[in-house]
This record gives structure tokens, sequence and C-alpha cells, in this order.
């Protein structure tokens, strides 16, 4: 999610309570797929919560592109990604008095295969009915129509950059986006800046065009590791129908989902920093997330984190909410256990996931304390998972002035490094490791203006409430 979509949703603060309950659960029942294809019961070689896909269901190479080095795991249908914007859908429930809470996401990473680049860009849509809360008693609240947010690091002695445009109709700027497909037009003439995105549902990709003050780029975008999106419970949407309940004291119908849809993704194009008019050809993995609802989060925000190994064939995709939506708390992991492939699902909730920052910085463009590192642990009856997430410097605030209470709060874009280790709870063998470059974010409301600098010990006292415990 790009994540930095709560920047549209931040003016909110001025009314809307910071509670949120955990909810509701989309998820079907887990599947252990057997040898000849059809679900398993018990003898299966799946727990509940595990997902084996063996050789024989995955198929031989022959059936698949010679050229694919990861045909193993892009023998199974590709997941259609080229659907219309949900919140813009028929189907769409819309509540008239709370209709302006409603924005969408579509968010995609891009890790160059040689690291020259590394970073994000995320097409938003927030209020596209252009809906008033207490007939507008609240005035211009949330900088609506579709919105653009790209970061990336060129070069790993430099920090990285970001750019967010808001591309508002209000202010004279076009925005088109649809409920049929997945296109999507944003212009503003007066600064030069634009954005699109063009689905082909011919061959399931997107086309990813756009220019900031920062970035200029051109990306097509498809599925890879189609095996992912094949589980029951793992890479699916996650709903939470009670991330709030009230607003000003008023019960609000609040849903948010979750899709980590194209876990895996494959990325060729380029992508010019503007600032040196230097173009980076784009040969990338990533990852794209699909995040939609109705939800005034902005009082809490999130933490999260994937990454693809390909050496290992691992992939990590670590979501949570904080501060009480334990629901969108969990991690989904795919991974070779000797010739099966798993597909596993951890939940905090279930007391299988947690996690800690125990190096804390402030940064002054944020004006907020930043994570530096993460370590994870997840566990069930039958893996154990053990992350550490790096992150140091290879982080950039993500900052918007479109209304004067946005600016109070921050996205903060990470490009950090992953290593982890998947071993058997049984004997504590291990399974197999992970390492590579990922993506995450971390966000939350800014400190006052007066604040400009807190040591690291009052940075790490604030952070603490960030966290959850490990599994034992």
């Amino acid at each position: 999610m790009m994540k930095a979509a709560s920047v549209i949703v931040a003016a909110l603060t001025a009314f809307v309570a910071a509670a949120c309950d955990g909810g509701g659960d989309n998820r079907n029942d887990t599947m252990a797929v057997s040898d000849d294809g059809v679900t398993a019961g018990d003898d299966a070689v799946g727990t509940d919560e595990d997902t084996a896909v063996t050789d024989d269901l995955i198929g031989d190479d022959s059936a698949t592109d010679a050229d694919d080095p990861f045909a193993d795991l892009n023998a199974f249908p590709a997941y259609e990604g080229t659907y219309g914007w949900e919140i813009l859908k028929p189907t769409y429930e819309i509540d008239p008095q709370w209709d302006a809470l409603s924005f969408e996401w579509d968010y995609f990473m891009i890790h160059n295969e040689d690291d020259s680049f590394s970073g994000s860009v995320g097409y938003l849509i927030a209020n596209p009915r252009n809906a008033q809360i207490a007939g507008g008693a609240f005035g211009k609240l949330v900088p609506g129509g579709g919105n653009i947010a790209i970061a990336g690091r060129f070069d790993h002695g430099e920090p990285p950059v970001a750019d967010y445009e808001n591309f508002d109709p209000d202010n004279g700027h076009t925005f088109e986006a649809s409920g049929e497909e997945r296109s999507f037009w944003v212009e503003n003439k007066d600064k030069g800046y634009w954005g699109r995105m063009t689905p082909d549902p011919v061959t399931n990709t997107m086309l990813l065009e756009g220019k900031t003050g920062t970035f200029a780029w051109e990306l097509t975008v498809r599925q890879d590791w189609t095996i992912l999106t094949s589980g029951a419970e793992t890479f699916v949407k996650v709903t939470d129908d009670k991330v709030d309940t009230q607003v000003m004291g008023f019960p609000v119908s609040q849903v948010w989902n979750v899709h980590m849809f194209w876990p895996r993704t494959k990325i060729t194009g380029w992508i010019k920093d503007l600032r040196t008019d230097e173009t980076i050809p784009i040969d990338a993995h990533g990852y794209r997330e699909n995040s939609w609802g109705r939800w005034a989060f902005n009082q809490g925000g999130w933490d999260f984190g994937t990454c693809s190994d390909a050496a290992t064939k691992v992939m990590f995709g670590w979501q949570s909410y904080h501060f009480k939506s334990t629901r969108l708390d969990y991690l989904d992991l795919g991974f070779y256990d000797g010739d099966d492939y798993r597909l596993v699902n951890f939940r905090a909730d279930r007391g299988e996931l947690g996690w800690e920052h125990h190096t804390w910085k402030f940064d002054p463009v944020a004006r907020q304390c930043t994570p530096h590192d993460t370590t994870l642990v997840a566990q069930n009856d039958t893996y154990r998972v053990e992350a550490q997430i790096t992150i140091g410097n290879g982080q950039v605030p993500m900052l918007s002035d479109a209304t004067d209470v946005v600016k109070k709060y921050v996205i903060v874009i990470q490009i950090p490094w992953f290593e982890g280790v998947i071993k058997r709870v049984a004997d504590g063998s291990v399974v197999t490791t992970f390492q590579g470059r990922g993506g995450g974010e971390f966000s939350t409301e800014r400190a006052s203006e007066e604040t400009t600098a807190l040591s690291d010990d009052e940075c790490a006292a604030w952070g603490a409430k960030f966290s959850a415990p490990l599994p034992e």
C-alpha cells in the first residue's frame, strides 16, 4: 500500500478518534495440496496453516517458458491484475455520510537486480465522489482526486528521495480513473507533472508512467512467481471491518482491505533522476499491493516490509497496522521445504507473530523518531521464522503540504536489507535461509513543530509501543 495514501486521510485528525479494533476475517480455510492436485484432509502434507504444493502439481519445465529461471514457480495461472479500482466499482458499499473516508492505493516496489535503483511508486485515489463530511463544515480536509507517491535511491552514497503530488480537480487538475479497468490519468499542467496507469488485459501487465519534480518513469509490470497466489490463506485479501467504529462519538462503518495480490513482480523499463538527467535502465523484481476501503486510520498507521530471495525462492510479506487492528498483523511466507513449495500464514492474533525495533533515531525532516531496524519472529506448530531487517539510513520521509492538517503526518519509505532463517520446530533444523533487498514503510503522526531533537533513548521509549510480543 503506496501506504503514503494515509497522507490523504491525515487531515481527519482534527476530529477522528484514535481507537481501532481488530476485526473480521475473510480468509478461507487453508488447504494442503496433495500430489494428485485435490484438496486433502488431515493426512495431507500441510498443517492447518500450511499449504504444500508438490512438484507433480507444479508440472515440469517443458510446459513453461524455457527462458524463465522461475519456471517451477510460474506454472500456476497468474492473478488477474488489470481489474477496476475497487472503490469505483458498483459493488463498493458507499456510506454517503462518510464516503469522504474512501480511498485506495495501487503500490509497486522496484528493486533493480544490480541494486542500482530501489524504491517504490504508488498511484492513489481519494474521495473520488468529492463527498463532504457534515456538509463541508470542516472545509477542505483531504486532498481528493488522484495522487502519486514515488521514492527511491539512485546512489548508495546518497539518501533516498521522495515526491508526493496531489492532483485535485478542485484545484484545476486532471483526474480520471475507472471501476471497469485499472486505468488512471492525472495531470497538473502548471507544474508539468502527470501520471498514468495503462492496463493490458491480454498480457496481464500494467504500464506505469509519470513525471514529478524528481522522477520520470516508464515501467512495465507483470506478476512473477504465480504459485504464491495459489494458496487459500496466503497472499489473499484480508479484511478488517472493525478497524474503528466511531467518529466524533457517532457510529461509523469503517472497513479496510489489504491485498498482496502480486507478491513478486517482474519490472522492466526506465527511471530518470531529473536532478541529474541520469536515466537508469530497470530490470527488476518487486512487489504489488492493492489496499482500499473507508478508514480514518491516520491516528494509527502501519509498519510493514517485504522481500524475495531469488536464490532460495523465498517470499516474505509482513503487514502490521498499529495500534489495535490485530487482524491486519500477519506474515505470509512462500518457501521450499525439500521438494514441496510451502505457503504459510502466521498471525499475531493467534500468538504466532511478533516484532521489535531496537534502534530508533530522530529524523528532523520527518520531525519524528524512526526505526532503524526490525527483529521479527514467527512460529506455528511446524515452522519458526527469524528475520532481521536492517534499515539504517536507507529511508526517506514522504511528506505533503496539500492541506495544513496533512502536514502533521509522515510516511517513512524504507529500502532495507533482509536476512532470515526458517527452521523446523520439531528439531530446530534449518529448512532454508533468505536475504536480499526489499522495501517497507513506517507511518505515524509527526511530533509538534516545537520538537527539533530527541535523544536515541527518548526515541526508543516512545517507539516501544510499535511492537508485538515475540513467540517463545
